[in-house]
C-alpha cells in the first residue's frame, strides 16, 4: 500500500489573520478537500468552501460557492470534465478519464 501526498490544497485556518500588510494572504474563503481514491485513481473530489473569520470556519454563502466554481472552471487545466455544485454549495469532480498520473 502507497501513500499519497498532495501538495498545494492550502490552508483552513489563516496565519495571517490580524496581521496588517499580509492581507493579500487571506482571501475569506478557503477549501476543505474530501478526497475519494482508489490504488491508482482519483474517483471523486469534494470541494467545501468556507467563510473564514476570527479564526473560525463556516459554510460559504451559496453564490461565493457558485463564483468558486465559475473561477476553477474557467482556470482548470483542460481536464474536461464538468464541476457540479450541490445543494449545500459543496463543489464535485467525478473525473471521467485516467487519474493515475494526477496521483
Amino acid at each position: 500500500m502507497t501513500a499519497q501526498l498532495f501538495y498545494g490544497c492550502g490552508d483552513l485556518l489563516n496565519d495571517y489573520e490580524g496581521i496588517r500588510g499580509f492581507e493579500r494572504y487571506r482571501p475569506g474563503l478557503a477549501l476543505c478537500y474530501l478526497v475519494r481514491l482508489t490504488d491508482t485513481r482519483l474517483q471523486h473530489l469534494e470541494r467545501v468552501p468556507l467563510h473564514r473569520s476570527g479564526f473560525r470556519l463556516h459554510g460559504a454563502k451559496r453564490e461565493r460557492a457558485e463564483g468558486l466554481r465559475q473561477k476553477l472552471t474557467q482556470n482548470s487545466l483542460g481536464l474536461g470534465d464538468p464541476l457540479g455544485i450541490d445543494g449545500q454549495g459543496h463543489l464535485h469532480w467525478y473525473p471521467t478519464h485516467d487519474t493515475s498520473e494526477l496521483l
